[in-house]
């Protein structure tokens, strides 16, 4: 009985040893700012701290990539990171700090510049660039790709910004105008992230103009296996 109780000790003893030595995984955030319009929603660290679920699970990994889109292909880039750890060889008061100090840096990093008046927005090969970046990274967690935008593309050579909500374009059609303008596709397999839209629309015009395009996107990013919704707040 002695022994049974023993093994028993053990067994547990090695259960949890072997829980707190797990590795943890690193879930990774991107996010996308369209700085060229002052109504576009903004993140901020209220309403992403509490998604990012570092109370949830200490010892995960997090991985915050922000991207400004403006009038250039390649926007600001910044990236936050705080590893995942074994808690069996760290201290949780020390990685409580880590935390604390990452949710201050990440505030900071969401802070946003005076918006200029942009003449033109690029923004399809931005959300295509760093959707396939995205879903090619060997990170052990949830991805996720945030695009807080009108996705209003505005260029001398392609602009929605007057497409008519009753146009009778093909909506493919509309897809592949942005494909062969900018040179670039979005990859066959995306089933490893979810996607949202993030948007507020000022009247029902821009209203219907915005939902005809962002079901283009939804559409498309779905057709590659992708999770999407579209939303006025995260």
């Amino acid at each position: 009985m002695h022994n049974l109780k023993l093994i028993i000790i053990c067994m547990v003893g090695l259960a949890l040893l072997n829980s707190s030595c797990k590795n943890h995984k690193t879930n990774e955030w991107v996010l996308l700012v369209d700085q060229t319009d002052t109504s576009i929603p903004k993140p901020t660290i209220h309403s992403l701290q509490p998604k990012l679920e570092l109370d949830k699970n200490k010892w995960n990994g997090i991985k915050v990539k922000k991207v400004v889109i403006s009038n250039v292909k390649y926007g600001e880039e910044k990236i936050l990171e705080i590893p995942s750890k074994k808690a069996f060889y760290s201290n949780e008061f020390e990685r409580k700090k880590e935390i604390e100090q990452f949710i201050l840096n990440l505030d900071t990093m969401m802070q946003v510049k005076e918006e200029e008046d942009y003449k033109q927005s690029i923004i399809f090969p931005i959300i295509v660039r760093e959707a396939n970046i995205l879903s090619k990274s060997t990170l052990q967690g949830k991805k996720r790709l945030i695009i807080y935008s009108d996705l209003i593309e505005n260029t001398n050579l392609i602009s929605f910004r007057k497409l008519p909500f009753s146009s009778n374009e093909n909506d493919m059609d509309l897809w592949s105008k942005l494909e062969n303008h900018y040179d670039c596709t979005l990859l066959e397999d995306l089933k490893s992230i979810e996607i949202s839209i993030v948007y507020r629309t000022k009247d029902f015009n821009h209203s219907q103009r915005f939902s005809k395009i962002a079901e283009i996107y939804k559409q498309k990013f779905e057709e590659k296996g992708a999770k999407v919704n579209i939303t006025s707040t995260i």
